[in-house]
């Protein structure tokens, strides 16, 4: 037998839950959920987080429709002596639910995010605006109001700034990071070589360009277009005077190796 019943409280030390019976009232507490994989090591986690009072009795009062209802299936083992929550149903007015085919969604209770469509394009979304996305537009699908119920609304941790690291980490010690701040501030560390090979142009635009390095190498002819060339400050470029020229109509002669 099934029965339904609202979830009032969550425990994830246990992963269980209290739960109000809709047929008739009864309190529940500490019934474990069934888990889609566990074991000692290994698992998913993730209970769906009501939007009730914690504390005292007011938690199970369920006579008001919040922002987070949690409905949940209640099966009975044991000679029906032991409920376990089997799964949960959509409340009838919620956030989640599309019209169209071929969506997957998996959205945390802080509104992280991840999506694919039938067509293919994935994206993986935090509230602050930052996300990841491979798909045929690289711009971020909002999804805000875009449900059935024109409910979907991203209004959680919004505020935080966040950054983003990719890390390699082999032998014990980091080989290499990527790091991007909240700033838009980019670094990337490594340990080994930095290849960067294109067939096509490449072209870097900055304030400034600085490079250190005990030997540059250039194997290419260079055109240079600017008001000036200095080396050790002193003025190398097409502005340029040599001292102890005399005036004339001579060149002077070829550099001295």
């Amino acid at each position: 037998m099934l029965r339904l019943g609202r979830v009032v409280a969550i425990h994830p030390e246990d992963n269980s839950v209290d739960i109000v019976m809709t047929d008739d009232g009864a309190r529940l507490a500490g019934v474990q959920v069934l888990a889609s994989s566990a074991s000692t090591r290994s698992g998913l986690v993730d209970l769906p987080v009501p939007a009730q009072p914690d504390e005292g009795d007011a938690k199970w009062d369920i006579t008001k429709v919040t922002e987070s209802d949690v409905i949940a299936a209640v099966a009975y083992f044991d000679a029906m002596r032991m409920p376990v929550v089997v799964g949960f149903l959509y409340p009838q007015i919620n956030q989640m639910l599309f019209a169209e085919e071929g969506r997957k969604l998996d959205r945390h209770h802080s509104d992280v995010y991840s999506a694919i469509d039938k067509d293919g394009n994935v994206e993986w979304f935090h509230p602050s605006g930052t996300y990841v996305r491979m798909a045929v537009s690289p711009e971020h699908e909002d999804l805000d109001g875009k449900d059935f119920d024109k409910k979907w609304k991203t209004d959680r941790n919004t505020d935080k700034r966040v950054s983003f690291r990719l890390a390699i980490k082999n032998s014990g010690g980091t080989k290499a990071t990527i790091t991007i701040d909240p700033d838009g501030n980019v670094s990337l560390v490594h340990a080994g070589n930095l290849n960067i090979e294109t067939s096509g142009n490449a072209a870097h635009t900055a304030q400034t360009i600085v490079m250190n390095a005990d030997t540059l190498m250039i194997n290419a002819n260079v055109a240079i277009n600017g008001d000036s060339m200095t080396h050790n400050g002193v003025d190398i470029g097409r502005s340029h005077r040599h001292s102890g020229v005399e005036a004339g109509p001579d060149n002077t002669g070829a550099p001295i190796s």
